[in-house]
């Protein structure tokens, strides 16, 4: 009898040891895995830019810290000029100086050898050198007074501004004293100016120098004598005397022109060479200045003058301009120059805002 079931079920062979060992459970698929991300290097224009930053702010940062240093080396009057009441003309874009030369030595007060105005105008981009001269009469503002000079010998550097101001018309904005020693060392430092004498003025210059400048800077009394006149190289102590002459030519007018010479030669000096002299002003010439300008008005300042050499325009003008004043004896007897006080106002609102027309001076030997 056949059983169904008895037949024997074949199960499939078993892998053998060897088998078993090499045996692997199946693969699984593996994830792929993420890339990294790679940080992109900087441009060859991005690292100078980095640079050239990196730069200019130590630059920036020696500059000021320089400019700081040299500026505390001044002589700091904090009793500031005041003339905002009394001017007549004060626009905003305008900034005016008082430049005051005093022949002081020692602890005397001394006179206003110099009275200059620097204006610096935004509106028509120049800086204006203004003369004042010294025979201006102005008792009857001041019946104290007779001389405009005479302000600043009574009542120092404030009387002087407030004179101009109730007289002239201008706002003054502050005040920068120099004396002999400083101007020196200010000319010397630029290099020298460059100056056309006549024979008398070289031998006008010789005298001053024997008379009074060599000794005050401690030198031979016969030192940096001028062999005669022509176009001329002058050192700090050649341009002091030559700024000083009174008796060669038409007296204090050809005197404040000789002042205003110089002074334009030394910004032409400096707009070619802004910062050459800058060791030799903070060590020989702001320890000599008095300014009422504050740390923080200089310090604005340094910052602003490469670009007032380079961008704007300088003229030079004289008060009272030709035409607006007469000749006049006091009861006392002093010849004074009686001036029109608002027509000279006029030109000089005109040469701040109009375009320039005030060439620099110029004298024939």
């Amino acid at each position: 009898m056949s059983n169904r079931f008895s037949k024997t079920m074949e199960l499939p062979p078993m892998p053998d040891e060897a088998e078993q060992r090499t045996c692997h459970p199946p693969e699984r698929p593996s994830k792929p895995r993420p890339k990294k991300s790679k940080k992109a290097k900087p441009s060859v224009l991005g690292r100078t830019i980095a640079v050239l930053l990196t730069v200019v702010l130590v630059v920036f940062v020696g500059y000021s810290a320089f400019a700081l240093y040299a500026i505390g080396r001044r002589q700091y009057d904090n009793s500031a000029v005041s003339t905002a009441s009394i001017a007549r003309y004060a626009p905003e874009d305008v900034r005016t100086y008082l430049l005051v030369g005093t022949d002081e030595r020692g602890t005397e007060t001394g006179r206003a050898d110099t009275i200059m105005l620097l204006s610096i105008s935004k509106q028509n981009k120049t800086i204006t050198l203004t003369s004042i001269m010294r025979d201006t009469y102005v008792g009857e503002v001041n019946p104290q007074l007779v001389r405009i000079n005479e302000a600043y010998f009574r009542g120092g550097v404030d009387l002087l501004a407030q004179t101009i101001s109730q007289t002239y018309g201008m706002q003054i904005d502050g005040y920068v004293k120099v004396n002999f020693r400083a101007f020196v060392n200010i000319v010397d430092a630029l290099g020298g100016v460059t100056i056309t004498l006549s024979d008398r003025e070289a031998e006008a210059v010789n005298l001053i120098l024997q008379s009074e400048v060599n000794a005050l800077m401690g030198d031979a009394t016969t030192a940096d004598q001028l062999s005669g006149g022509g176009t001329l190289l002058l050192n700090g102590k050649q341009a002091l005397s030559y700024a000083r002459i009174r008796k060669v030519g038409n007296a204090d007018f050809e005197r404040t022109q000789r002042q205003r010479l110089v002074l334009s030669q030394l910004l032409d000096r400096m707009k070619a060479h802004p910062f050459q002299a800058l060791p030799a002003i903070a060590r020989d010439v702001l320890p000599e200045l008095t300014t009422d300008l504050s740390s923080v008005t200089l310090y604005g300042l340094s910052l602003e003058l490469p670009h007032l050499l380079t961008s704007y325009e300088w003229q030079t003008l004289r008060l009272p301009a030709d035409g607006t004043y007469s000749g006049f004896t006091t009861s006392g007897g002093a010849q004074v120059l009686r001036v029109d006080f608002a027509e000279n106002l006029k030109l000089f609102q005109a040469a701040l805002e109009q375009p320039p027309q005030f060439t620099a001076d110029t004298i024939a030997p």
